[in-house]
């Protein structure tokens, strides 16, 4: 769930999580410029992870760094747990932030980490329709 410094909503399944909701695992992808500028949330998301309401917690710092690591870059090198929860566990998948080219982005690799679950030479295209089937 990558979480913009514009929109913190994504960040109320700690309340679900109190009340009991039950969410199965949730991993938690969040990326901004700086850690220690732009972060916005980051005392509650680290306390998440330390409670187990997040089961994964990963963080994308643009700015830092030789570099530069996007929340894609992240799902991308989860791709194996990503697919796992998307086509086995039935996860949600929730984008926050820049949607001229953020979401679009993370969109583009989701379909890449899925369609490693397809054959043929219409696998993107399968992703890609999976992806569709979740909104």
């Amino acid at each position: 769930v990558p979480v913009s410094q514009k929109d913190g909503k994504g960040l109320n399944l700690g309340v679900d999580f109190q009340d009991g909701q039950n969410v199965g695992e949730i991993d938690l992808y969040f990326g901004c410029r700086y850690r220690d500028h732009d972060w916005l949330y980051q005392d509650e998301m680290l306390q998440f992870e330390k409670d187990g309401v997040l089961a994964n917690l990963s963080t994308a710092f643009s700015r830092e760094g030789a570099e530069k690591t996007y929340v894609q870059t992240k799902l991308k090198e989860n791709g194996d747990r990503v697919r796992s929860m998307v086509l086995d566990q039935k996860a949600s998948i929730y984008v926050c932030g820049d949607g001229n080219a953020m979401a679009k982005d993370v969109q583009k690799a989701l379909v890449d980490i899925l369609s490693e679950s397809y054959d043929g030479d219409d696998k993107l295209a399968q992703a890609e329709a999976q992806l569709n089937a979740m909104k």
